[in-house]
């Protein structure tokens, strides 16, 4: 198969729906991981400031939002 026709292909499969949604849900639960744990490290007394973690429980809660999930 030809370096063009698989570029076609792998176009074709990432453009089916499900495949879509599975990566959206994939890069969802590891923007969520990273989130979480940037709390978590500010909350225990890491790194982080208070503005640091205030940010980053607002980007989690657009994040919900985006995903449609209750807060």
């Amino acid at each position: 198969m030809g370096l063009i026709a698989v570029q076609d292909r792998r176009e074709r499969f990432e453009a089916l729906p499900g495949v879509r949604a599975e990566r959206e849900a994939f890069r969802v639960g590891v923007r969520r991981a990273q989130l979480e744990g940037r709390i978590a490290r500010g909350t225990a007394g890491g790194f982080y400031s208070e503005a640091d973690i205030e940010h980053a429980r607002q980007a989690l809660a657009r994040l919900d939002a985006a995903a449609g999930v209750a807060a």
